[in-house]
């Protein structure tokens, strides 16, 4: 009986072992969880603000009309909101021929990692006699179309900006047909990362229209 008694004991004390054991492997497990390795913060986007030397060209869709197109275009950037405004010349199709025109407006969106979305707002000054540019002094203009745009840039790593741009009509427009611009460009000076860049325009020809 005796030996059976200390046997039972012995039993007894395993178990205890055991279970503490199990309990303090359990604490263990759940200190070291506790102290993980926070997660890291998501990188800041990239700096995009500046002054770019752009062209390309501008496909009507439907058709195979087309229109080279080249100007400045200027970003603002406050953290992954950047605001645009451009400047663009092209040359216009006429019943009398092509006339000098240009395209101005402003624009905003996301900066999406290397890439640039948003929309913008366009409207086209065009000279009124074929051929006259629409920057000299005192040369007759005509305030046509107003355009809505999508647009998509892509930051190269070289530095070159890639943008694919939807040209709709505005509300209420009717001669303007849908088309797509593709432009390229370069940096060519930086620019203040604030917010507050604002839409050029020729000589005499006022802020674009709402």
């Amino acid at each position: 009986m005796a030996f059976r008694a200390s046997l039972l004991f012995l039993a007894a004390l395993v178990f205890c072992g055991c279970e503490r054991s199990s309990r303090t492997d359990v604490q263990a497990s759940t200190s070291t969880s506790d102290k993980a390795a926070p997660v890291a913060a998501p990188a800041a986007p990239p700096s995009i603000a500046g002054t770019y030397h752009v062209s390309g060209t501008t496909a009507e869709k439907g058709g195979d009309s087309s229109r080279k197109i080249e100007g400045t275009i200027v970003l603002t950037q406050n953290g992954d909101a950047y605001r645009a405004s451009f400047q663009l010349s092209t040359l216009y199709p006429g019943a009398e021929g092509e006339h000098q025109a240009v395209v101005i407006g402003k624009g905003e969106g996301k900066v999406r990692g290397k890439e640039l979305v948003g929309t913008a707002h366009t409207q086209v000054v065009v000279a009124a006699i074929p051929g006259v540019d629409t920057n000299f002094a005192f040369a007759p203009r005509a305030t046509t179309t107003r355009i809505e745009s999508s647009s998509k840039a892509t930051l190269a790593p070289d530095g070159t900006l890639v943008i694919e741009i939807e040209n709709l009509p505005a509300k209420g427009e009717q001669s303007y047909r849908p088309s797509h611009t593709k432009l390229t460009g370069e940096r060519i000076a930086l620019a203040s990362t604030q917010l507050d860049a604002q839409a050029p325009g020729p000589v005499g020809s006022g802020p674009p229209k709402e």
